[in-house]
């Protein structure tokens, strides 16, 4: 059999208290022929992930170290023992993120890079023979710190820089926020046009956010005083990623667009009364984390009422009704 050829011996569990040797291989069994292995240093470059580290305002970044191995190039070593034993850790600019062991936390908006040192296995193939020489090597990682504030139009039209306009008017017929009625094909409706837009802090920042939004309460009506369930609350309510923009770039601004109201009604069933409480907030790429120091919290409440075409018009029997406005409304039919 020939067992001639160029073989990988690697320690799955590297240290500092030990080296891997080679051995000999036995070619022939029967008449004891051996060969000798050449083992060459093979160290590790290390860096830090994620890289950019995205983290808001007073959160948490897990930092987790890795290496390339120096001769095949592979990404992926983990490198945690290094760094547990050896490891030094430091940030650029401790104002805008602190960096400790493993860990990263948002200070301020910015970017700043966070910096992991550690005694590391160094070498390329070219050395002959283990140990590697152990070296004093130096990681980085970019940490952007965002935070964002939300304002609320809802009057004149939708913002140039908006990207989601288009859906938002393909769907109502109209770029105009406010109050309004429509008569679009599919969408005949009493509805409150709304748009949100989130300055981003640092205005550079590059990755992808979101602006949610949360139904706290809700109060819908039939005929007049009639209710109607209109579902558990609180609940998720985001619109979907056809009307909004979630890409800060270029400018800074972030965007959700939502025509919240009643919508191909009928004259039997009128008049439609709509009450609702939301909350408008950001978060990173993963929907979870806020990046918003303040939530956007605000009422709609209109009544709608449908001719026999089905086309809309708004009734104002009740006094104060077809209004938006921030904090909250009372949901019953009579906001009372």
């Amino acid at each position: 059999m020939d067992r001639a050829g160029t073989y990988d011996l690697e320690d799955l569990n590297p240290g500092l208290g030990g080296n891997l040797i080679e051995g000999k291989v036995a070619l022939d069994t029967t008449w004891g022929h051996l060969t000798y292995g050449c083992l060459t240093c093979c160290g590790y470059a290390p860096y830090l992930s994620p890289d950019p580290g995205n983290v808001v305002v007073n959160g948490l970044l897990q930092i987790d170290t890795f290496g390339t191995n120096n001769c095949a190039g592979q990404k992926g070593y983990d490198l945690t023992g290094y760094y547990q034993s050896t490891g030094v850790w430091w940030s650029g600019n401790s104002a805008i993120a602190r960096v400790t062991a493993f860990q990263g936390k948002g200070m301020a908006p910015g970017t700043t890079t966070g910096y992991g040192k550690a005694v590391i296995p160094n070498g390329d193939g070219g050395r002959p023979k283990p140990p590697c020489p152990q070296l004093d090597q130096l990681a980085g990682n970019q940490i952007p710190v965002v935070s964002v504030s939300i304002i609320q139009h809802t009057s004149q039209t939708t913002s140039s820089g908006d990207t989601a306009a288009a859906e938002y008017k393909s769907i109502t017929g109209t770029s105009s926020l406010g109050i309004r009625t429509g008569t679009q094909t599919g969408f005949k409706a009493c509805f409150a046009g709304m748009e949100f837009a989130g300055t981003v802090s640092p205005s550079t920042y590059t990755g992808s956010l979101e602006l949610r939004r949360t139904l706290l309460s809700c109060g819908t009506f039939q005929q007049g005083n009639v209710s109607v369930s209109c579902g558990a609350t609180p609940r998720d309510d985001t619109s979907s990623s056809a009307l909004r923009d979630d890409d800060p770039q270029p400018g800074g601004v972030i965007y959700d667009l939502d025509p919240p109201g009643v919508e191909n009604g009928d004259s039997f069933q009128s008049v439609y009364r709509y009450r609702a409480n939301f909350s408008e907030y950001a978060t990173l790429a993963d929907g979870t984390t806020v990046a918003s120091a303040n939530p956007v919290n605000y009422y709609v409440r209109l009544s709608c009422k449908f001719d026999a075409n089905g086309n809309p018009s708004l009734d104002t029997t009740v006094s104060g009704d077809n209004q938006v406005g921030s904090g909250t409304t009372k949901t019953t039919w009579n906001l009372q």
